[in-house]
């Protein structure tokens, strides 16, 4: 986590990229459409560069689509005639109930020892930024009618007093903003490769114009960068100059390196969200989907704040910074002669939907 707002993080970035050697920023420079150039793939177009709103042609070796969750790349190459991306959307069912605060003079360093918290029909996120501002958030299922209207001010006053964690780092701060509710945070993927040939040529797209995730993970501007590293290595190659070659070998760093993540964080939001729903359906049993992922990824959250070790593995895999396969390995051979149950969420000391009186009739 980074510990600024998203909106400083990327003045920061703005601010090297104008002062680096090469690099040209045009502000306020709408795309309209891409200009077709020639096809270098038969029956897939060629991208030359963009066209302006102002009607002006930027011509272009290559375009890097970096545009975001709502990119419009996809439709202007099926103007051109490509057959795609093709686009998937998993709908994530979350609804988020997000407050922020100014921190009291002499708290601005007490902040939590982990982000978030999981518990039976609610997830917490507590973040800390610059400025002593602070938020937390609770996310629920949009199922759970109990819960949706927590941004109600009264209602998501009272539940915030009912986790103890929660409420003393709200506590310490003074609100600066109303209750803010945000939902359509569904995963979504774009395949630029269809029938084992990109889509068209001379254009790449990179961090959220390829994949989204849940914004709960807080991974969007770490995947990003990584994304923009496979990018760098790939025009660094030798089939740079081709646009067929290097749109294949980019697709397939992307398949290798993020992929795996992307699909892990998205069965992640599958099983949370069919796990809030649970105690509302059945009330009396537990949630046991018989995955041995994701019961690899509760025991982790239940254990990571008990012992350094688990705790380590864990925020390297948060930040990225370490193979699943390799968390996986340290987990098990720390966990040598347990029984491998992955106990309750990581959240305690919270009350369950009973204690809410959330309980269905």
């Amino acid at each position: 986590m980074t510990g600024v707002r998203r909106p400083l993080f990327e003045a920061a970035l703005d601010a090297v990229a104008c002062r680096t050697a090469g690099v040209t920023v045009r502000r306020r420079t709408q795309v309209k459409a891409l200009p077709a150039g020639r096809e270098r793939v038969q029956g897939r177009p060629h991208v030359a560069g963009v066209l302006t709103a102002d009607g002006e042609a930027v011509l272009a070796d290559l375009v890097v689509d970096a545009a975001g969750r709502n990119s419009p790349v996809g439709r202007m190459l099926r103007d051109l005639g490509a057959p795609g991306p093709v686009e998937q959307r998993d709908e994530s069912g979350f609804l988020a109930c997000t407050r922020y605060f100014r921190a009291r003079r002499g708290t601005e360093s007490d902040v939590p020892l982990w982000p978030s918290a999981h518990y039976e029909s609610v997830s917490t996120v507590s973040c800390a930024a610059d400025a002593g501002l602070r938020s937390v958030s609770f996310v629920v299922s949009r199922r759970d009618r109990a819960l949706r209207a927590m941004h109600r001010e009264q209602l998501g006053n009272a539940v915030l007093r009912l986790f103890p964690a929660e409420a003393r780092w709200a506590g310490d701060g003074e609100p600066v903003t109303r209750i803010l509710a945000m939902s359509g945070m569904e995963s979504r993927h774009r395949d630029h490769l269809v029938d084992g040939l990109p889509v068209g040529t001379g254009v790449l797209s990179a961090g959220d114009a390829w994949a989204t995730t849940n914004p709960l993970f807080g991974m969007g501007v770490s995947l990003g960068l990584l994304h923009a590293a496979l990018l760098r290595a790939s025009l660094r190659s030798r089939d740079a100059g081709d646009p067929q070659e290097l749109a294949l070998r980019f697709g397939e760093a992307t398949e290798r390196v993020l992929s795996p993540i992307r699909r892990h964080l998205g069965a992640w939001d599958r099983h949370r969200l069919a796990g809030m729903d649970h105690p509302v359906r059945h009330p009396r049993a537990r949630y046991e989907p018989g995955d041995r992922d994701w019961e690899f990824r509760r025991t982790l959250d239940t254990v990571k704040l008990r012992d350094p070790c688990p705790l380590r593995v864990a925020a390297a895999g948060a930040a990225l910074l370490a193979p699943r396969r390799r968390r996986q390995s340290v987990i098990r051979h720390w966990s040598i002669g347990c029984s491998g149950s992955a106990g309750p969420l990581s959240g305690h000391g919270s009350p369950g939907r009973r204690e809410r009186n959330c309980s269905p009739p």
